[in-house]
């Protein structure tokens, strides 16, 4: 077993750190959650480190903890919601562009597997099998998600497209005045 050394760290960090950050991003929706997650997994990988039997695998391992780490920050977004009957602090979504958001939006919609299959195989370009394994699921039932994921944002985004042009076909009074388009 290896312990990790400081350099060997840092390594793991700089390389791995916005990755890392992305997909916590990602999965969780809110800038501060994704930061405190990412600084979660790395001291955990720091900490474990020794156990890690194969260093050539680092990526998935990371996303493993990862993955994990954001499953319990929503357990604990649940358990408040229920504890204190408030709701947790609203999405905050760091896009300029509308579908961008309406994309990310999506994305969080999605359920829970679907979400992570598709952040991991498809923002994230891990393999199949690599999806699999952080999930421990089959790679049959990766595919099986994604695909599943993909419709559904397919169908959203469409749907989000539509309004969007209604939107756009607004007179500029409409517009500034903050009025609905009508439709007819």
């Amino acid at each position: 077993m290896k312990k990790i050394t400081i350099d060997t760290w840092h390594e793991l960090v700089n390389e791995h750190y916005q990755a890392i950050y992305a997909f916590a991003f990602q999965f969780l929706g809110r800038r501060e959650d994704a930061e405190d997650v990412t600084q979660e997994v790395f001291l955990k990988a720091g900490q474990k480190f020794n156990t890690l039997l194969d260093h050539g695998k680092v990526r998935p391992w990371l996303y493993q903890i990862a993955r994990n780490a954001c499953v319990d920050r929503t357990r604990w977004y649940k358990r408040m919601l229920l504890d204190n009957d408030s709701s947790p602090a609203p999405l905050e979504i760091e896009s300029d562009l509308l579908l961008g958001r309406k994309l990310l939006t999506a994305i969080q919609a999605l359920p829970r597997k679907q979400r992570e299959v598709f952040i991991l195989r498809m923002l994230h370009d891990l393999s199949t099998q690599e999806t699999a394994r952080i999930l421990s699921i089959q790679s049959g039932s990766v595919k099986s998600h994604l695909s599943r994921a993909v419709l559904s944002l397919q169908k959203n985004m469409v749907a989000s497209f539509r309004e969007l042009t209604t939107e756009l076909q607004a007179s500029p009074s409409q517009i500034l005045e903050g009025e609905k388009p009508c439709l007819e």
